[in-house]
């Protein structure tokens, strides 16, 4: 059935303020009756009937006591950070060697090994980034676990990872 615009003698342009008036009779409450409850009963359970926890405390909803918030997601986050940086320090290094000596001698193996190290740091930084925003567990997890392959100088970069990767696992529940 096709809508047929409002019933007759009521304009519907209007908040009954002006030309249109109150609805036509037999719409809205009886007369003298207004909406809401019954006069002297107020909205809600009677007194002492409550939703509520019982009274003495030591209640908690059905999941469980509220989460304590960490700040080990933070920390993993900076330093899978940290790792990320010294992984793209040392990509760049063998990107350059194998730039420099391409005049002398095949470097297309410098070449992707870099290539490959600067993904992996690139993910190191994402994790980090996720993690200190507490944002993506998945996410922040892959990129300390990448950030392990991105060495660094002195593979600092990937013990940097590791030790960052271990906080954020641990540290699930204070993701959002």
């Amino acid at each position: 059935m096709a809508y047929q615009g409002p019933p007759p003698g009521y304009d519907d342009y209007d908040d009954y303020g002006g030309q249109g008036g109150p609805p036509p009779q037999g719409y809205g409450p009886p007369p003298g009756q207004g909406y809401g409850p019954p006069p002297g009963q107020g909205y809600g359970p009677p007194p002492g009937q409550g939703y509520g926890p019982p009274p003495g405390g030591g209640y908690y909803p059905p999941y469980g006591p509220p989460r304590q918030q960490s700040n080990l997601p933070v920390a993993g986050g900076i330093l899978c950070v940290i790792g990320g940086l010294l992984g793209l320090f040392g990509a760049s290094q063998i990107l350059f060697i194998g730039a420099e000596y391409s005049a002398y001698f095949d470097t297309g193996f410098f070449m992707i090994c870099g290539a490959i190290l600067l993904i992996f740091s690139i993910f190191a930084l994402l994790g980090g980034a996720m993690a200190i925003q507490k944002k993506n567990w998945a996410l922040a997890l892959v990129g300390g676990i990448l950030g392990i392959f991105c060495l660094g100088p002195l593979f600092l970069g990937s013990l940097m990872c590791l030790i960052g990767m271990i906080l954020i696992a641990i540290s699930k529940d204070s993701f959002n």
